[in-house]
């Protein structure tokens, strides 16, 4: 999804929203549902005009300071690669300024929506959001509730 990002193809992100995020918003998880959710003055991953920095593999260059990025690299025989969740923010090239948060059930995603996620179509979303979520409870299926965060690049 980064060279989705650097592409300007990927415009948003959606992460489902958990019992932990409504129980610090003060919301009982049993009667939860987006009109609850509008007009946060937080979320758990910010508000409009925060910054993100995106994580992504990399390798840092053992005879030269610089960095490599696995999503610039077509041939990555003999790199050891870092993952993305152990990038310091020192190493990110990719900050992204939130323009909007708001709250949907997943299925709600439109062919448009999905195309702004980086993917083709709702049901290649929908394939690689289960492939992600489907063993941690958020699976298309139970059609969870989903932060949608919107961005740009800075």
């Amino acid at each position: 999804m980064v060279r989705a990002i650097l592409e300007g193809r990927k415009t948003e992100t959606r992460r489902p929203v958990t019992e932990k995020h409504l129980f610090k918003l003060g919301i009982d998880p049993e009667n939860a549902e987006p009109r609850l959710l509008r007009d946060l003055p937080q979320t758990p991953f910010g508000r409009p005009g925060h910054r993100l920095w995106v994580k992504e593999q990399w390798a840092e260059q053992e005879e030269s300071p610089s960095i490599l990025y696995r999503a610039d690299v077509e041939h990555a025989d003999g790199i050891k690669w870092k993952p993305a969740m152990f990038m310091p923010k020192w190493a990110s090239r990719i900050t992204l300024r939130i323009t909007s948060i708001s709250v949907q059930y997943l299925q709600d995603i439109t062919e448009r929506e999905a195309k702004k996620e980086g993917f083709s179509s709702r049901m290649e979303f929908a394939k690689a959001w289960d492939e992600i979520y489907q063993k941690k409870g958020f699976g298309w299926g139970r059609n969870p509730l989903v932060w949608i965060i919107r961005f740009r690049i800075i």
